[in-house]
């Protein structure tokens, strides 16, 4: 939204572009306005200058009195019908704007719009002026219903003398906009393009700006690819009028940068976001906002590659800055903090992560007051924290708390809301609560359908993660549905060689591993260790987890020595990647004992889980999912070594733990109960393997149904067993 405050100023007079008088600096200018002012008392020219000069000091009271004293003069030179009124009405209005008086405010501005109509008619500048300036009153209160029919009335003032408001256009449509009517805006702003491009030429600095509305708006929708010549066009503009060392022009390389990061175009991102940090860097220096969040977008794409180190120096620095530019406080500021609080989740900094994100949201809570939307994120953001670290019941009532927030704030159909909703959908999941999962995870896709469209990232999103969830219920045909459909649409939306895609493909691997299909998810694992490859390198955290995830079909497949290699590879780039004592490289360390164990090396297979135990141990404690899913293994293997007693004491933990981290109903603590009904069975306690074995067949057939692959098994052994 774009405004000068309206009055205007005679060419005759001697004026500073900064002042309205030949002055150099305040205590200059004040002395000529008070100057002015005793020679012409109520001049209604240095009034508005004086008035404004005032008010931008926040001397607010010296400003009242010198608007009051030129509205009484006024009255008794020119009558209480004069135009010149509306000089000190407007600056009572905005003085009081600034002081968030806005009923005060509005009331003043109406007075002016009734003189303006009453003296000038419903089509003069005049009343376009005070049009123009209630609607953006209005806007900045968020009161866009208020607003809307004020731009309305600019345009048609406008295209009754013959020119269309382009302006005027543009502040209609962020109206829209805010108001999520995407369709009208869409419509407003190519009208206010083309109207600039038809009287102005493509090669305008006021066309760019009509282009940066339609690219941003594009980019709210995912429209990048309508959004991309957008912006190339506006970066085009901007380096012939302004040149390469501007302020806008970095401003622009800036965000092309991050639309080619959306691409997932990572080498053509990153050259150009070093520019815009080299630019602003020289002209507006380095201790400038600006050149902050320059710094911190190149940090998220450093994230992105896992460039860990380069990416927390980067953020610190622009954290630094925007402190000292901003205060501790600004919104920016705590963005910053929270975006550095996920990099040290992503490295499981977990402490430090905790500390920082706990900070942000006690700050935005004695700041906004608990019902704020940034109190939400901030919420959502430790819910996320929490649930990485697999603290799954403190995770919960945070996004519960941000999903009532949300809801409260920005209503029930939100795609903010239900961007937590899916985050909760998810949590449920890992804790087993599939049917309460998929009912939430519709809910969210619902909403996401409903206001961004079928062809959204979060859309996509939400479809794949739904398409899991069946997936775990054993639902193959819902997920297959669900996991093709997130697939067109991202293939839609980016290049081929995009992670989010990577996503789907592998979602789409599991759901034929699962079902037997073991050479087509071996086709689509290597695709997804392809594109993996290709973004992130060799040396990468997701590169791993690929290798390991293809590792597994090959060990279905029974090509147990081609298993191993990708497994020993796995955990040779999580030695390198997190060293030798994180619980990261002791997941790999647990994935090539189960090829051990395949191998029917009992011994070796025993070493590597007792080792990823300890690791998981020491860096989570025994009570982690984490470390339990290894004692879980121990008792399997020392079944298989006949060494019953220890199996048995091992298989009770495991049960106990899961237990009391899933609850009874989970598939994974019915895992550990099957597992010791066959230790009972081997030992030839025949009543509680019996026992046990109903147990878990009862859970899984619960959860997943009778058909899924879990229940035909615990059903077969269970029949075995009481025979």
């Amino acid at each position: 939204m774009t405004f000068s405050v309206p009055h205007s100023q005679p060419s005759s007079k001697p004026r500073c572009f900064k002042y309205g008088v030949p002055a150099s600096n305040d205590f200059e200018a004040e002395k000529l306005y008070r100057a002015n002012l005793k020679a012409a008392p109520g001049d209604w020219y240095t009034t508005a200058w004086y008035g404004t000069f005032l008010t931008d000091r926040g001397r607010y009271a010296e400003a009242e009195q010198i608007y009051k004293d030129c509205i009484r003069l006024t009255e008794k030179s020119k009558g209480k019908d004069s135009l010149f009124l509306a000089i000190p009405m407007e600056g009572f209005a905005r003085l009081y704007q600034k002081q968030k008086r806005y009923g005060e405010a509005e009331a003043y501005l109406k007075d002016v719009l009734r003189l303006r109509l009453k003296v000038t008619g419903k089509d003069s500048l005049e009343t376009w002026e005070s049009m123009k300036y209630l609607g953006w009153h209005y806007y900045i209160q968020s009161r866009y219903l208020d607003a809307e029919p004020f731009f309305k009335e600019c345009v048609r003032i406008s295209s009754t003398r013959g020119a269309t408001d382009s302006a005027a256009l543009t502040d209609l449509g962020d109206c829209y906009l805010a108001e999520r009517r995407l369709k009208e805006t869409e419509s407003v702003y190519k009208e206010a393009l083309d109207t600039d491009q038809a009287k102005l030429g493509s090669n305008n600095a006021q066309t760019a700006i009509r282009m940066e509305k339609l690219a941003n708006l594009y980019e709210t929708q995912a429209r990048f690819r309508e959004a991309l010549p957008m912006r190339e066009g506006v970066l085009r503009i901007r380096k012939r009028i302004f040149g390469e060392w501007n302020a806008d022009t970095a401003k622009s390389i800036d965000r092309l940068a991050s639309l080619y990061l959306e691409f997932g175009r990572y080498a053509d991102a990153e050259p150009l976001y070093e520019e815009a940090i080299r630019i602003q860097t020289k002209v507006l220096g380095t201790e400038n906002e600006s050149t902050a969040s320059s710094m911190a977008n190149l940090a998220r794409l450093y994230v992105s590659q896992a460039r860990y180190s380069e990416a927390e120096s980067l953020m610190q620095a622009a954290l630094r800055i925007k402190k000292t530019v901003l205060g501790d406080d600004h919104p920016a500021v705590l963005t910053i903090k929270g975006n550095l609080a996920s990099l040290f989740n992503d490295q499981e900094r977990w402490d430090e992560a905790e500390k920082l994100q706990k900070d942000v949201l006690r700050t935005r809570i004695r700041i906004l007051g608990r019902d704020h939307p940034d109190v939400s994120t901030a919420a959502n953001n430790l819910a996320n924290l929490y649930e990485d670290e697999q603290r799954f019941h403190d995770a919960e009532p945070l996004y519960l708390e941000a999903i009532r927030i949300r809801k409260k704030t920005l209503g029930d159909a939100h795609p903010d809301t239900a961007t937590v909703m899916h985050n909760l959908a998810s949590l449920y999941s890992r804790l087993g609560r599939y049917h309460d999962s998929a009912k939430l995870n519709q809910e969210a896709l619902n909403i996401f359908q409903r206001t961004l469209g079928e062809y959204h990232p979060k859309t996509a999103m939400s479809m794949n993660n739904l398409a899991g969830v069946y997936l775990d219920l054993g639902d193959f045909v819902k997920a297959e549905q669900l996991c093709k459909r997130a697939l067109e649409i991202r293939k839609r939306l980016f290049s081929n060689d995009h992670l989010d895609i990577a996503t789907s493909l592998n979602t789409l691997a599991a759901l034929n591993r699962e079902q037997g299909n073991y050479s087509i998810a071996e086709t689509l694992y290597k695709e997804v260790l392809r594109i993996v490859r290709k973004i992130n390198g060799n040396d990468h955290s997701w590169t791993a987890a690929s290798l390991s995830n293809l590792s597994a079909v090959y060990g279905l497949q029974g090509r147990t020595k081609e298993a191993k290699e990708l497994d020993i590879e796995a955990l040779r780039l999580g030695r390198k990647i997190w060293g030798d004592t994180d619980s990261q490289t002791a997941t790999y360390i647990s994935n090539l004992a189960c090829v051990c164990e395949s191998e029917q090396d009992y011994p070796k297979a025993e070493q590597m889980f007792r080792e990823a135990l300890q690791i998981k141990t020491k860096a989570l404690g025994r009570k982690h999912p984490d470390a339990v899913k290894c004692i879980h293994s121990l008792m399997r293997i020392t079944r298989l070594e006949k060494r019953y007693k220890e199996a048995e004491l091992m298989g009770k933990e495991a049960v106990a733990e899961r237990t009391r981290i899933f609850g009874i109903n989970h598939p994974d603590t019915a895992t550990s109960i099957y597992e010791l009904a066959l230790v009972y069975r081997d030992e030839g306690q025949k009543a509680n393997a019996l026992r046990l074995c109903k147990q878990a067949y009862s859970i899984k057939m619960n959860l997943l149904g009778e058909s899924h692959p879990d229940a035909v098994r615990y059903r077969e052994t269970l029949a075995s067993i009481s025979r």
